[in-house]
């Protein structure tokens, strides 16, 4: 009977050893996966602190070189702007150069056109001369033009005694074919 109660204790014994070395391995194979874990997301925290170092000297080289392109495209800029106020100030020369000269060219014009409106009028006031429809339309269109031009209404009084003649002879004319 000594042999059984022996048998059970040993059998009682390692049962309890047995367990006891499952509940340790479990406990151990429990330490292992959390420190796998713990391994496994402390090396991601650190890919993830590398990519982010990386992600901030790669911001700071790109914002270096924005830097230096903004500070080349002003002074492009800049360059371009000066060329173009140079350009301008050639073009205002120019243009005061052009209107000097068209103002010249109208003076001019205006005088050949006061002479020779002027020598018409004289030419059309002589009292044996007649006036056709055709000279005084003309007459008129030169003295709407000389005055548009911006002539100085020197010719105005003798365009007014033209007109004054036209008109008496044109009456005259109508009253004589109307007999």
């Amino acid at each position: 009977m000594w042999d059984w109660v022996i048998t059970y204790w040993v059998q009682v014994i390692f049962g309890l050893m047995a367990a006891g070395f499952g509940l340790l391995a479990k406990k151990f194979w429990n330490l292992y996966q959390g420190e796998k874990k713990r391994e496994k997301e402390s090396d991601m925290n650190k890919c993830y602190e590398k990519v982010q170092t990386e992600i901030s000297e790669i911001k700071k080289e790109v914002d270096k070189i924005v830097v230096e392109k903004e500070n080349l495209f002003d002074r492009e800029i800049t360059k371009v702007h000066q060329e173009s106020l140079k350009y301008d100030r050639q073009m205002e020369e120019e243009l005061k150069s052009l209107s000097n000269y068209i103002e010249t060219l109208k003076d001019g014009v205006l005088s050949i056109q006061a002479s020779h409106f002027r020598l018409q009028c004289k030419n059309y006031l002589k009292d044996d001369r007649f006036i056709s429809i055709d000279e005084f339309e003309q007459l008129t269109y030169d003295h709407n033009i000389y005055n548009k031009l911006g002539g100085n209404h020197l010719g105005d009084s003798l365009f007014e005694a033209v007109e004054a003649k036209f008109r008496a002879q044109q009456t005259l004319l109508e009253s004589g074919m109307q007999k």
